[in-house]
């Protein structure tokens, strides 16, 4: 995978897992050079969040959950991979400007993309994006779902 970029969407950001345990773990992987140096991970919630302080509020989880203190010129370089875009799992709209986000950050490159349901039990029957339902209906077929 050398010089392919990666990009994790993160569905249901605003919540409180992602703040507490997936960026700190990632942030610490990040910190042992255990992820790709073209990583780029999407916060997509319903709850208006510009950029900054979306990066401000996952900072504040690293700090108080990740050990935060001793590495904030790493976290400064690492909190620049990290984006937010507001939509609702139940708006398809909202899912095409997603794509659309995550298409210009990738310049047209493509790469890995990999998605991670960060929301309540009752969503993880929303509608899932045109490039996202073979996989997700892959999954299902194979008693996973």
């Amino acid at each position: 995978m050398a010089g392919e970029s990666t990009t994790i969407v993160i569905f249901g950001a605003t919540g409180d897992l992602t703040r507490r345990e997936l960026i700190p773990a990632l942030f610490q992987l990040a910190c042992k050079g255990s992820l790709l140096d073209q990583l780029r991970i999407f916060g997509f919630s319903r709850q208006e969040c510009p950029d900054d302080r979306f990066r401000e509020s996952m900072g504040e989880g690293v700090k108080e959950f990740g050990g935060l203190a001793s590495r904030i010129g790493e976290w400064d370089m690492f909190a620049k991979s990290i984006s937010y875009v507001q939509g609702d799992l139940e708006t398809p709209g909202d899912y095409v400007r997603l794509k659309q986000w995550l298409d210009h950050s990738e310049g047209g490159s493509g790469g890995n993309r990999m998605f991670y349901l960060s929301v309540a039990p009752g969503f993880s029957e929303a509608p899932s994006p045109i490039w996202v339902a073979p996989a997700w209906e892959a999954r299902k077929d194979d008693g996973c779902g």
